[in-house]
């Protein structure tokens, strides 16, 4: 690896590691805080509304549905990014490459088949319009003589360098072949030998998301990559601790609320939700008792819906 690139990738582990632990930490704290306040009460008025709302069988539902939905997006984002990724590895042990049934992509990496010069009458001539653009992909078809290639394919070849994908605008008797970019004006200054063509183009193409390939296979990308997996990780290990709090809390608020009052002073009140006839009290700070509604409007606009009111101070 050229130091210039080794520098490269030293520098973005480091950064990205940073980031990473600094993501950890700070959401870590963050899910802290959050399961303190669901555990001392200070969430209880929205847990008791879900409650009230829903059911204790259908709040288990609503969960594993929500469960569901996280795996199937996180399946979804594997299906998408894993594929990429493996294919960015092996390519870069590869050249670039990867076949996978005699065929494989390729990102153009300049614009020397972007457009026809007009030096090159031949485009016009034979009506050669099969050009593409820089950053796109392209579809490569493996060969496996030279009996399947003709004049003016556009072949893909590794110069001991890099891959070129250029046409081919003259075959010579010793079987080697001349070849040059459309939008070029003097050919290649190499000779090709059929060794080093990897494959001919077969004129299917997808427009600018070779950009995205690219980014794969450079050490930026494949850091990048790794990290965002992680964080994905990291965000359904502490959700989890969420949630499992907020279910801890909603069984304890369960039975509070089909239990008996218990004494305190209504100077705490400060959040009442109103529902289906009954008043459930909230301090600041968590749930304190209930008792019926003694106002006939709120106890008929109660039986259908979960009514909330916070108390001035």
């Amino acid at each position: 690896m050229p130091k210039q690139e080794l520098i490269s990738l030293i520098i973005t582990i480091l950064g990205v590691g940073i980031f990473a632990v600094l993501f950890v930490f700070l959401y870590s704290k963050f899910v802290k805080i959050q399961v303190s306040e669901v555990l001392s009460g200070k969430e209880d008025s929205v847990l008791l509304t879900n409650i009230l709302k829903k059911d204790e069988e259908k709040l288990k539902k609503s969960q594993k549905h929500g469960k569901i939905i996280k795996w199937v997006i996180y399946a979804f984002l594997l299906v998408i990014i894993v594929p990429f990724l493996i294919t960015a590895i092996i390519s870069i042990k590869n050249n670039g490459v990867v076949m996978i049934g005699g065929r494989s992509i390729m990102v153009v990496a300049s614009g020397s088949m972007s457009y026809k010069n007009e030096i090159n009458d031949y485009l016009i001539e034979n009506n050669l319009n099969d050009q593409f653009d820089t950053y796109d992909i392209i579809v490569i078809k493996q060969v496996n003589n030279s009996s399947e290639l003709e004049l003016y394919d556009t072949i893909a070849y590794y110069n001991g360098t890099e891959n070129i994908i250029h046409r081919i605008v003259n075959i010579n008797d010793n079987g080697t072949y001349i070849t040059r970019g459309d939008a070029n004006t003097s050919s290649d200054p190499v000779l090709v030998e059929f060794d080093d063509i990897i494959g001919v183009y077969t004129g299917n193409h997808i427009k600018g998301v070779g950009i995205f390939v690219l980014f794969l296979q450079s050490p930026a990308g494949l850091a990048t990559i790794i990290c965002l997996l992680f964080c994905l990780f990291i965000i359904d290990y502490f959700s989890n601790k969420v949630l499992k709090a907020q279910n801890e809390r909603m069984q304890t608020l369960n039975s509070l609320a089909n239990g008996n009052n218990s004494e305190y002073n209504k100077e705490d009140i400060k959040t009442i939700l109103y529902y289906k006839g009954i008043e459930y009290h909230f301090s600041k700070d968590s749930y304190l008792g209930k008792c019926q509604i003694k106002d006939d409007v709120l106890n008929e606009e109660s039986l259908g819906k979960v009514i909330k009111k916070n108390l001035k101070k």
